[in-house]
């Protein structure tokens, strides 16, 4: 089925092609109709009278006389009949090629005519449109050329957020009753989108005008776009955090009247687009904030929060669900500067965030906090039938597809206790053939987890003469000439270009239920093509080094020129290439260890 956006742009181009040619028609005949006018047939005839007198003279009364005679009679014009258009198979196909963009461009992702606030609007990362930027393309609209613009264009989700009205921004004050002019076309727009089957949301994430609300949007969703973890993350912090407490204002609220903050240091100028303000949070230890929007931030840098609520039962129940998910959070509610005193006091003793506190907090904020989370969340509300429209989900950027080689039904059996039980469940498994008759991997099967065998691979196993019994015909394994003891990288080669998603974790033994969401979470937050321990450098002589402590331990969410991979992008494995040379022919490496020991992850619940 051809997805809506290209049929729609092709019904586009089959309505305007039949109008330009009806437009031809009429021309053609209205032209005929006058070729066939009595009064230019009786101009024709002086005229050609007038070039030869001697012989045109002569003729003239017959050629009147005959004009005269069928004067009455129907004009070969009207004796035609209406042309129909000509529809050319070719010319529809170019039209579509040029309303669908430019030739041989794909882009499935959301498109949405946005009217967002920009990087200098707002408190702490008011961008929107910068939020969602990896899994939406967006179209800003503008005062001045909104109503052109949007009509110009099929957008999937018309998005308009309430930070885009305060003051300094094009769209200040829309939805006031000083300001007409942007409000009757903020109206307009929203009009044409009911009337083309474009859902609209109204985004309340700061004050909103009470005439934007009551333009009549589809849904309206309180509070902001998540935490986009590309944009606020630990990458390549200080490694000694020293700094804080900071204090955020929210930029929403006034500045909070108190001796206590008015001493500790102030958050420098808010969003630059040069990521001052990024660099400055990942080399602080601790921060303070009145706004749980901006909390969630700060604790995406690596920085513990102290967030100070007014006390009202609304923020106190948001306040209790966040604290009871992240253990980088404390709160307060102090209500005079002594109680604040000692809540920052406590906030200072309890240092910076522990590596295992740091990393339990990304797990959930990438979880149920991440910008894709939220709008994946939205698309679903307002557009129920996305997949039907060729539009990918958000989240179809971070699947994973696990490579694996087997070496018995032991081993398969972990290996699919593992896959069932990760957080963040991967979308397929990969094997090669001969291990896809093993009996354990069947229970990936039955819980939905498809089995991918790739054919003409030796499975990983036991090789005869090593004292190990080689099972039979009873179908428990391959047999064991086609057994070897340790796959190449050729080997995983082989296995990832079997995989249809964006990222691939070859499993090499047991694993934690926490590592593929942290391993994701990581490439989120760092733009990397590959996660894993680093190593020390590699050298062709050396083997592929084995899952020992040394690997595992290191520092962690910084780049680095060698690792282990532990996630890595489809194509990069499938190039076969060691990986202790992928950095060198330009591979973004990322170093992640294994979590530290660490209290039950909250919030386990199942698949984000």
């Amino acid at each position: 089925m051809m997805p809506r956006r290209e049929r729609s742009q092709t019904e586009q181009l089959r309505q305007a092609l039949a109008e330009r040619e009806e437009q031809l028609a009429e021309a053609h005949a209205r032209l005929a109709a006058i070729e066939g006018s009595t009064s230019l047939r009786v101009g024709q005839a002086l005229t050609a009278a007038a070039r030869s007198p001697r012989r045109g003279l002569a003729r003239l009364p017959r050629d009147l006389y005959r004009l005269w005679r069928g004067s009455g009679r129907r004009s070969s014009a009207a004796r035609r009949g209406r042309a129909e258009p000509v529809l050319s198979y070719a010319a529809e196909r170019q039209e579509a090629r040029l309303l669908s963009g430019n030739a041989g461009l794909r882009d499935e992702r959301l498109l949405v005519a946005g009217v967002l606030a920009g990087d200098l609007q707002g408190g702490i990362g008011a961008s929107c449109g910068a939020d969602i930027a990896p899994d939406a393309r967006v179209l800003p609209l503008r005062p001045h050329d909104a109503q052109v613009t949007f009509d110009s264009v099929d957008a999937d989700l018309l998005l308009v957020s309430a930070s885009a009205a305060a003051p300094g921004g094009p769209w200040a004050h829309v939805g006031q009753p000083a300001v007409v002019d942007r409000t009757r076309v903020l109206r307009w727009v929203l009009e044409s989108a009911a009337a083309r089957g474009i859902p609209s949301v109204l985004l309340l994430d700061g004050p909103c005008p009470p005439g934007l609300r009551q333009l009549g949007f589809d849904q309206v969703h309180s509070g902001n776009l998540g935490v986009p973890l590309h944009r606020y993350n630990p990458v390549a912090a200080g490694p000694e955090r020293s700094g804080g407490p900071l204090w955020v204002p929210s930029g929403v609220h006034p500045p909070a009247r108190s001796e206590v903050l008015a001493g500790l240091d102030t958050l420098s100028e808010p969003l630059t687009g040069r990521g001052d303000l990024r660099e400055q949070l990942r080399n602080v230890a601790t921060a303070v904030t009145d706004d749980h929007h901006a909390a969630l931030r700060l604790l995406a840098c690596g920085v513990r929060v102290l967030l100070r609520t007014d006390g009202t039962v609304r923020s106190e129940d948001t306040t209790a669900r966040l604290r009871g998910q992240l253990p980088g959070l404390s709160h307060t509610a102090a209500t005079d500067d002594r109680e604040l005193a000692q809540s920052v006091a406590d906030l200072r003793s309890a240092g910076p965030l522990s590596e295992s506190e740091r990393r339990a907090t990304l797990r959930e904020l990438f979880r149920e906090h991440a910008s894709f989370t939220l709008l994946g969340g939205i698309l679903r509300g307002v557009l129920p039938d996305y997949a039907s429209r060729g539009i990918i989900a958000p989240g179809t950027r971070r699947s994973v597809t696990v490579l694996a080689h087997p070496r018995d039904d032991e081993e398969a059996h972990q290996l699919a206790s593992d896959v069932l039980a990760q957080l963040h469940p991967p979308v397929a498994v990969a094997v090669p053939q001969a291990a896809t008759r093993l009996p354990a991997l069947r229970e990936l099967h039955a819980h939905g987890v498809p089995i991918h065998g790739v054919p003409e691979l030796p499975a990983t196993g036991p090789t005869p003469g090593d004292g190990v019994a080689t099972p039979g015909a009873n179908g428990t394994a391959a047999a064991a000439d086609t057994l070897v003891r340790e796959p190449t990288p050729v080997d995983w080669a082989r296995l990832a270009e079997t995989a249809q998603t964006p990222w691939v974790a070859p499993w090499r033994g047991p694993v934690d239920t926490t590592h593929l969401v942290d391993a994701v979470c990581a490439a989120e937050c760092s733009g990397a093509e590959a996660v894993g321990p680093a190593l020390p450098p590699w050298r062709a002589s050396d083997p592929e080094p084995e899952d020992t402590d040394s690997a595992q331990s290191g520092p962690d969410y910084v780049f680095t020129h060698a690792i282990r991979p532990t996630l890595a992008r489809r194509d990069l494995m499938a190039e076969g290439t060691h990986p202790g040379v992928w950095s060198r022919h330009g591979a973004r490496l990322l170093a992640l260890g294994r979590c530290p020991a660490q209290a039950a992850t909250p919030g386990a619940h199942g698949p984000s």
